[in-house]
């Protein structure tokens, strides 16, 4: 089965949000914007990094250390870079300004949470900024996603059947439970929508509200405790660490043993299946009469 092309999935939130992070370095190297502007990019920078990349990197379980795999050690970096960058910025900023005193001001007065409910958001509020940079991605990806139209069966050959994390997602599983858990749509149908990659759209507002709810989960659970405390934001920092090298672990064990041990098995049946044919071909052709002796 040919597979769909993915380079769509550059489009997703946690993409999307590495590319703004690497844009806005560049910005402060080549421009000087205001203090203000700079305050609200690091506000929703530090709740994004340290709110759903860092969370999404604990969740997802092929965010892991696997040297050889390109697309995995793509898929780690985006995750745990951004949260290991704030870390430094928030809690090294004398080292920071030391080494580039003409490219970065962190010495900002800041809050998690804005101080006044119709300051949401206010400028010293990470959670507001992030907020906001999470909205400016939703809605144009939404209306993307919506205008394109959902790609349909991978039978396609005359042209390219472009693939998205939201397909991905439901492919694996998603489909299926969000089928029986909210519309009690009935498996057979489910199963057949993953087959065709055909999903209804009620599907894909579901998620999208299942993606945001994520998102601001992550806000109170993770980010929080980053702003709060360098000791638990190192801590988060390492456990991090330690998941994905075990993740890669599980990986490297399976294909040094359990892949090499089925492979070899594999051609044990094989051969054995070949033996025990040739063995009853020869069988046959000493059973057989010759013409001439009739």
């Amino acid at each position: 089965m040919k597979p769909l092309n993915g380079k769509f999935f550059v489009l997703d939130f946690c993409w999307c949000m590495n590319f703004i992070g690497v844009f806005a370095l560049i910005l402060l190297i080549i421009s000087k914007e205001s203090e203000g502007f700079h305050k609200k990019l690091f506000c929703a920078s530090y709740g994004v990094a340290c709110g759903p990349l860092l969370g999404a990197a604990f969740v997802l379980p092929f965010v892991s250390l696997v040297f050889h795999a390109f697309g995995t050690m793509c898929d780690l970096f985006i995750h745990i870079y951004p949260p290991m960058l704030m870390y430094t910025l928030r809690w090294k900023t004398d080292e920071i300004l030391k080494a580039w005193p003409n490219v970065f001001d962190l010495n900002y007065v800041v809050h998690f949470f804005p101080k006044t409910s119709w300051g949401l958001l206010g400028e010293n509020s990470i959670f507001g900024n992030a907020i906001l940079l999470y909205f400016l991605w939703f809605i144009p990806y939404l209306y993307w996603i919506i205008t394109i139209g959902l790609p349909r069966s991978r039978e396609q050959t005359d042209k390219p059947v472009y693939d998205t994390v939201f397909h991905g997602n439901m492919r694996n599983g998603l489909c299926v439970f969000m089928g029986n858990i909210l519309w009690k749509r009935p498996i057979e149908e489910s199963k057949r929508q993953v087959a065709t990659n055909d999903f209804e759209w009620r599907d894909l507002y579901a998620y999208m509200c299942l993606h945001f709810f994520a998102f601001l989960v992550s806000l109170f659970a993770l980010a929080y405790p980053c702003y709060t405390s360098k000791t638990l934001h190192g801590i988060l920092l390492f456990l991090l660490a330690v998941v994905c090298s075990w993740r890669g672990a599980i990986r490297y064990t399976y294909y040094s043993t359990k892949m090499y041990v089925k492979t070899v098995l594999e051609i044990r049946d094989e051969s054995s299946t070949e033996t025990s044919s040739s063995k009853r071909e020869s069988q046959g052709l000493l059973g057989e009469t010759s013409p001439l002796l009739v």
